[in-house]
């Protein structure tokens, strides 16, 4: 797979002054909001022809680790490691809520979870909490890890919270019902999560460079793996139900098939600067990523999908036999 595609459609950079700890992507409109090192939260709207700032916040007094828009596009959440979660306005920038004692740690990992109208947090204490910003108060809290929350994944349909954490453990949990199930522990970090091929697969990515696939309700180990990468995995999004970009701290940003299991190609690459994040946008046409250069890198996606399922045409028994025997490494 070309880095570059012929004709496929190119954005400008977003330059900061400084580090850029996590990127969203707005679910209707061309923005993209950054969270920095320092705490400074920025609002931009991105075109080919050129990027422009909306607004800017100084809300956090320490550097504002995540950031996620709610369902609707209407706010912007916000954690940071001053241990606070905000929401502010995204037409005006303007603080609607701020919760200043959040947790009682530095928070690392956020997701606004889609149709509950709930906002997760994790901290570096390992502590989940699931917040209803309209009561502007803690609805459930878990303490299954013992370590940093590394990232979250979420499956609407079964009402169920994915957690990966630095203690080498993945947590799922149904926080309607009360139950929580936690993988044995790694000899190696989790630091991000993605959910795959219709919710059976449960791909997290390693300190060592390694994918590992968990099938649903098969917490006990990883039932597959998938070598390459060979430094470690920091973040990750499918960008279809069978493929995800991965982010790692050599720079690179790469295309990986999930079940057939393969390395297709670079999509982009930071210059040897560990990639801090990667998100789609909410159109699923443009991939964003940051990195220790202090820039929002924009990516079109367009042929990526159609150059994939080209190459896993005539692959669909064997996906199938692979899925079902649950044979091998990839």
């Amino acid at each position: 797979m070309a880095e570059h595609e012929p004709g496929a459609i190119e954005f400008p950079d977003l330059q900061f002054d400084d580090q850029v700890f996590d990127l969203c992507f707005h679910p209707h409109r061309p923005l993209v909001a950054s969270g920095l090192i320092t705490g400074l939260v920025s609002l931009y709207e991105y075109a080919p022809e050129g990027n422009t700032l909306k607004w800017t916040s100084e809300l956090h007094q320490e550097s504002c680790r995540a950031c996620g828009f709610s369902e609707d596009g209407a706010v912007l959440f916000t954690s940071s490691a001053d241990m606070s979660l905000a929401a502010l306005s995204v037409e005006t920038g303007q603080l609607m809520v701020h919760l200043p004692h959040a947790h009682n740690a530095p928070i690392n990992a956020m997701l606004v979870l889609p149709e509950e109208g709930l906002v997760a947090t994790g901290d570096d204490e390992g502590v989940v909490k699931l917040w209803d910003p309209r009561q502007r108060a803690c609805a459930f809290e878990f303490h299954k890890h013992e370590d940093f929350i590394s990232d979250f994944a979420f499956v609407p349909h079964k009402k169920t919270l994915i957690a990966t954490s630095g203690d080498g453990r993945l947590s799922v949990t149904n926080y309607r019902k009360d139950t929580c199930k936690v993988s044995e522990q790694l000899d190696d970090e989790l630091l991000c999560v993605a959910v795959m091929r219709e919710a059976k697969y449960v791909v997290c990515g390693t300190q060592e460079g390694i994918l590992a696939i968990y099938k649903w309700g098969e917490w006990e180990d990883y039932r597959d793996r998938i070598m390459g990468h060979p430094h470690s995995i920091d973040s990750m999004v499918a960008v279809t139900d069978s493929l995800v970009c991965t982010g790692s701290s050599d720079g690179l940003i790469r295309v990986v098939g999930i079940y057939p299991n393969k390395l297709f190609g670079v999509v982009g690459d930071h210059d040897d600067m560990p990639i801090e994040r990667v998100r789609l946008s909410g159109d699923r046409t443009v991939l964003g990523s940051c990195s220790h250069d202090h820039t929002i890198k924009l990516w079109s996606l367009q042929g990526l999908f159609e150059e994939s399922e080209e190459a896993e045409e005539g692959e669909t028994d064997a996906v199938e036999m692979e899925q079902a025997e649950g044979e091998g490494e990839g």
